[in-house]
């Protein structure tokens, strides 16, 4: 390997040359400065470049602009101790490049960095491909493809960030060539699309992943990309179909757009949008934050996700603006009730930190890169084993949502549902119908939007009282609202919460109203006696909703253990669920 070095300074020039000849390499020129650079490219086939960035007469900048316009296909690492965010757009303009491998070190640097640097590489160099194999395939390939059937998809797997499991796949489409085998997108997209292939290549793909998916009988959601140019005609009945003959629930079946797409719609393809969502099917904002007016897009368009562009997950574990500007999307998919995806999770750090800030639903070679679909039913099972066993007896709280602003009210629901079991329903529309839901069911609160609360309303609170309702009734008041006079007159137990700023924070205030508030739940004094002192806590616990873990964790004991004491309060109590211990409820 030939390796070029250009720095202008000359003991750290010395430094970085016998750091690298350590490593067993020896075939090193210098230079120190750009033009000296590019007169040595000239005359030299060279492999590697380590660039600085300052230096005299051309800078490292101008220098790697230039070498790109080669398209020489070389690697290079840029040395440097300017701010991160300079080297971060002087990687992602080598990027854009023609070059092999690009890596960014910052000065200082140690021996380990540059360990680092050659080990990637090696990879590199290990599963690089003869260029004749990154050709885009012909118009006569293409054509046979589709008479031959040698379109076929990859399944990439989608985790739940909180419990683990697998609960989606993102079909991805694949050519298997007779002779080079199988085949990414990178080689026949833009010939597709040149074509004007695209809807023939749209149905094939949705008809191998809806019959692969619907043969695998799991309740995996799943996921298939359009194209603005497939939304340009009538695409609806033709999709209602393919599901209908394999007998897939529309529900389950999300198209994703990307911003370029859907941006400046026309009437064709936003009808098409309006129908799809109408029949169930979801649609995901596919790479948000890269394409144009994003938040246009989600205020004017009906989707159901948010997919978070993995150019943002680059390091995030350390990045502080990709960090930033990934809260800001966790943030604003929860609080517009839409299921957050991110793309691009490649290591477990980047997985627990999503997972501590709220992400949905994870997308990565961390958890599984695109497969077959008989490997990713393996993967299925695998994972469904490993799974802890639900208690089937109670799996938290649950709390009715009286909302008229549908988007709020989902959005709520969707934050609630990380602690709780969800009913949502508009006053105007299901008044009489989402008060009975408490009869038979176990409730723990009523949350009521200020701007629904009416004399009705007071009237239907004070019905789910007559039909054995024991919780609270919470009202979401804006900050500067007074309590009306006719609740208090009429309403003894009450909570008049004050939203804070975001929805999040409003979400964790109602849990804290639930769980601590001074109204709390207990089993009454004629069972006590039957149970011990621990038994009699758990029983408590169990009014309250709290599930399995937070009684662990309130205990400090394993949730098997929790569940020995649950059987046994059942027991005593001679009851056989959890909605059944309610009729021993008190209120304190």
């Amino acid at each position: 390997m030939k390796i070029l070095l250009i720095e202008d300074d000359t003991i750290q020039m010395v430094s970085l040359k016998l750091k690298i000849k350590r490593l067993g390499f020896d075939d090193i020129l210098v230079a120190t400065n750009g033009i000296e650079a590019l007169d040595i490219i000239k005359n030299n086939a060279i492999d590697l470049v380590f660039c600085d960035l300052r230096m005299p007469e051309m800078d490292g900048v101008t220098f790697l602009a230039q070498l790109a316009e080669c398209n020489c296909g070389m690697s290079v690492v840029i040395l440097s101790a300017a701010d991160e965010s300079v080297l971060q757009l002087i990687y992602n303009m080598c990027s854009l490049s023609n070059f092999k491998f690009v890596e960014v070190i910052k000065k200082p640097y140690k021996q380990d960095d540059l360990d680092n640097v050659f080990e990637k590489l090696a990879l590199v160099d290990e599963h690089s491909v003869d260029p004749s194999q990154q050709e885009e395939l012909t118009a006569d390939e293409l054509a046979a493809g589709f008479e031959y059937g040698l379109f076929t998809n990859h399944y990439q797997p989608q985790f739940h960030f909180q419990t683990g499991e697998m609960v989606g796949v993102e079909a991805l489409v694949r050519f298997e060539h007779p002779l080079h085998g199988v085949i990414g997108p990178h080689r026949f997209l833009n010939v597709i699309e040149r074509l004007g292939y695209s809807q023939n290549l749209f149905y094939v793909v949705l008809k191998n992943a809806v019959a692969a998916i619907s043969s695998m009988d799991t309740e995996l959601q799943l996921s298939v990309n359009i194209a603005k140019s497939n939304l340009e005609s009538k695409i609806c009945e033709d999709v209602f179909a393919i599901c209908e003959q394999y007998d897939f629930p529309l529900h389950k079946l999300t198209l994703e757009l990307t911003e370029h797409d859907v941006y400046n719609g026309s009437i064709t393809s936003l009808a098409n949008l309006a129908r799809l969502r109408m029949n169930g099917v979801g649609l995901s904002i596919d790479d948000f934050g890269t394409g144009y007016s994003s938040l246009e897009q989600l205020a004017q368009l009906p989707y159901t996700e948010l997919k978070i562009d993995k150019s943002f997950i680059y390091e995030l574990s350390t990045n502080y603006k990709n960090q930033q500007i990934t809260h800001s999307c966790l943030i604003l998919a929860n609080s517009l009730g839409l299921t957050c995806v991110v793309e691009g999770v490649e290591d477990e750090e980047t997985w627990e930190y999503l997972r501590h800030h709220g992400g949905d639903i994870c997308q990565g070679f961390y958890t599984g890169s695109p497969m077959t679909a008989d490997a990713l039913l393996e993967l299925y099972y695998k994972n469904t084993n490993k799974k802890v066993e639900a208690d089937n007896l109670f799996d938290g709280l649950h709390c009715l949502i009286l909302d008229n602003q549908s988007v709020s009210g989902k959005a709520l629901k969707k934050l609630l549902l990380k602690n709780y079991h969800v009913f949502s329903a508009k006053c105007e529309m299901v008044t009489r119908k989402s008060i009975e839901v408490v009869n038979g069911h176990l409730i723990n609160a009523i949350i009521i939007n200020q701007h629904d609360v009416s004399a009705e309303t007071v009237a239907l609170c004070l019905e789910a009282r007559t039909l054995g309702f024991k919780g609270e009734f919470i009202f979401l008041a804006d900050y500067n609202a007074q309590c009306p006079e006719f609740i208090s007159a009429q309403l003894t137990e009450y909570r008049w919460l004050v939203k804070e700023k975001t929805l999040n924070e409003t979400a964790s205030k109602i849990v804290n109203a639930i769980l601590h508030g001074e109204n709390r739940y207990a089993i009454d004094s004629t069972v006590q006696e039957k149970l011990s002192k621990r038994e009699r806590f758990v029983a408590d616990c169990l009014i309250k909703g709290l599930s399995n873990k937070q009684i662990a964790n309130e205990l400090d004991i394993s949730q098997k253990t929790v569940s020995t004491y649950k059987t046994r309060v059942l027991t005593k109590c001679g009851v056989k669920s959890i909605i059944e211990l309610l009729k021993f409820n008190k209120i304190e």
